[in-house]
């Protein structure tokens, strides 16, 4: 037992893995979300409503949010409302709405309103959480680079959508 003591103490601390509370009522994307969050080296943590999505935030600290903006009983917006509103680890987390909204545009308007009325992650905060993921990439080491890049990619083609007027076959002007 010894030897192991000091073999540990003789390897610097891993850095932290990011851990990501996922809430959804629908399984297939809680299985979803689970597999492509494991595929970028993150652990997460899986809920199937509101209402246990803000029970694991009060109990647990989280580096990201991910909620279903349209689960039954407490949506994804009520719940942040009740994780911003209390004292738990997770309150002032980044906090992204999914939605399994096929049209854009409706995604669009619904994420537009989230963000003012319930503080989660739009468009500017979106790019934000890109450039920090982006600076713990480059100052950690052993992630999956390539893995990250691919979901930075994906954010842009997020943030984009919802700033590019005219989508969903909509026009302005």
């Amino acid at each position: 037992m010894g030897s192991h003591s000091a073999s540990v103490a003789m390897h610097p601390a891993e850095p932290a893995v990011p851990h990501v509370l996922v809430a959804d009522d629908n399984p297939v994307s809680l299985r979803f979300f689970a597999d492509a969050l494991a595929q970028l080296g993150l652990s997460c943590a899986l809920a199937n409503d509101g209402r246990e999505a803000v029970a694991q935030a009060q109990h647990a600290s989280f580096d990201l949010l991910l909620l279903d903006a349209r689960m039954p009983g407490l949506d994804g917006a009520q719940a942040l409302a009740q994780i911003r509103g209390g004292s738990g680890p997770s309150r002032d987390v980044v906090a992204l709405a999914t939605s399994a909204d096929a049209s854009a545009a409706a995604l669009r308007d619904r994420l537009h309103r989230l963000d003012a009325s319930a503080g989660f992650c739009g468009a500017p905060g979106l790019a934000r959480a890109g450039a920090q993921l982006r600076l713990a990439l480059e100052t950690q080491s052993g992630w999956p680079h390539a893995a990250a890049a691919d979901f930075l990619a994906v954010c842009a083609e997020v943030r984009a959508l919802l700033v590019r007027p005219g989508v969903g076959g909509t026009t302005t002007g």
